[in-house]
């Protein structure tokens, strides 16, 4: 699919192509450029159906060239981590992603971490050097700066968590954020971006520790002082309550 002034184009699989993903959901992936080809990638997710109890979260994960509108499938990873786990990719890097945490098959939340190889399509399980955050998924993260990726909430069971966390992709750390101010609501399912501007993540949405929707807050986590505070927005018109969205800056 593509956009020409607003209409939308019709999807014609060039017969070149040979392989398509089968229909998924809660993948996690992105937009990274590889040996100068841009690609979609989508690692995991679950292929199960409420109506018919067939499928699973599942191991395999493709990518799509933009260019040539196919898709090709890569290697699976080693385990089934796809499920709402999350993909960043350093914007300085144009070589690994980092996959962090997610489901397994049984939609079990995992403390595993991964970094994935474009270039060579091979996983690499990380052994952090610090104590790790607790298991979870339906979290959100995203690049702080050059090496740094910061976590915030998600959930394991009945448990939703409030804290943040960094993880330093040159040492392999794990550190805690000690935030001030306010506190961080008990949040997953929520949407994240990072400012590089202000210095600032954006928080919007999500689930609350009781599986309700957060009314239309919009949060901000300084990096430099690391004070959460709520935004005041100068405005009548808000979004609706929203969960499992995306954000991006």
């Amino acid at each position: 699919p593509g956009s020409n002034s607003g209409n939308m184009e019709t999807a014609v699989a060039p017969s070149s192509c040979t392989t398509e993903p089968w229909g998924r959901y809660s993948a996690s992936g992105g937009l990274y450029l590889v040996n100068g080809t841009d690609y979609l990638y989508s690692f995991g997710g679950d292929t199960g159906s409420d109506a018919d109890g067939r499928g699973s979260v599942v191991r395999t994960n493709f990518r799509f060239n933009i260019d040539t509108k196919c898709w090709e499938q890569l290697a699976s990873s080693p385990t089934e981590i796809g499920y709402r786990a999350t993909a960043t990719w350093l914007h300085n890097s144009s070589s690994v992603v980092y996959v962090l945490f997610g489901a397994d098959r049984t939609r079990g939340a995992t403390d595993r971490s991964y970094q994935y190889s474009l270039v060579d399509d091979t996983w690499t399980l990380l052994t952090p050097i610090s104590t790790a955050p607790p298991a979870r998924w339906k979290h959100a993260a995203v690049q702080v700066d050059d090496t740094k990726i910061l976590v915030t909430g998600g959930r394991d069971g009945g448990t939703v968590y409030n804290d943040a966390w960094i993880f330093d992709t040159q040492d392999l750390s794990w550190t805690r954020l000690n935030t001030t101010g306010l506190a961080l609501p008990a949040m997953y399912r929520h949407g994240l971006a990072f400012d590089g501007k202000r210095n600032v993540t954006w928080i919007y949405g999500g689930l609350d520790e009781t599986f309700s929707r957060h009314q239309s807050q919009l949060w901000q986590l300084n990096m430099t002082s690391k004070v959460v505070s709520q935004v005041t927005v100068n405005s009548s018109l808000l979004p609706p309550r929203l969960a499992s969205h995306a954000m991006e800056y």
